[in-house]
């Protein structure tokens, strides 16, 4: 199954969603800031990225993983 990374400041939303992928069987890595996932795919990778709006610090950055 494809590895996804949420990153989201909301924390029910990123956990309750997070919970959602897992039980459809997909590999769930999540953050509650945009740093942390940045330094999570200097050293991993991941198929799909969803980025919450409100976290912008990491929205150019990203791109290069991509």
């Amino acid at each position: 199954m494809p590895h996804l990374l949420l990153v989201d400041d909301d924390d029910l939303f990123r956990e309750s969603l997070g919970l959602n992928l897992v039980d459809e069987g997909y590999e769930v890595t999540s953050f509650d800031n945009g740093e942390d996932a940045l330094a999570y795919l200097n050293g991993g990778s991941v198929d799909v990225m969803r980025e919450a709006p409100s976290i912008s610090s990491t929205k150019h950055a990203a791109c290069r993983f991509c």
